[in-house]
């Protein structure tokens, strides 16, 4: 995959003990996140493992075999808001200046919901992530 193909979803990103290690990170942050009300959005800005990050780096290097640099890493959960709906109302990821590539990683859900790129449908079962080519912002 070149940055310029089809988005994937890429299956089994981490081990349980990966898993537990991003949440205990997460709890430990809690202090340095931020309620984004639009989204229903709880965001955490939290250093993550080096191990995660080695991974996350890895997994993108090996996927669109390109060379990389990992620049963010976020956190975030929805909450409820309409019984067992998340609130999330369809928007674009659309304030980068360079093109990039995001790999959206569902760790745990309650409620299967899709994520839309370029008008195609995809959903993510636990543990999965989507490769995503990110077009550059219209000035």
């Amino acid at each position: 995959m070149s940055i310029n193909e089809e988005n994937i979803i890429i299956k089994n990103i981490f081990t349980d003990n990966e898993i537990n290690s991003i949440y205990d990170v997460v709890k430990l942050n809690e202090n340095r996140s931020e309620i984004v009300a639009v989204y229903s959005q709880k965001a955490y800005h939290c250093q993550m493992p080096e191990n995660i990050i080695s991974k996350i780096t890895n997994i993108a290097k090996a996927t669109i075999k390109e060379n990389i640099v990992l620049s963010e890493i976020s956190f975030a959960s929805y909450s409820k808001k309409y019984g067992d709906m998340p609130l999330l109302s369809p928007h674009f990821d659309n304030t980068f200046k360079e093109k990039r590539f995001t790999l959206d990683v569902q760790l745990k859900s309650n409620i299967s919901w899709p994520i839309f790129v370029s008008g195609k449908a995809f959903t993510l079962n636990d543990n999965e992530a989507l490769m995503r080519a990110c077009s550059l912002r219209k000035s």
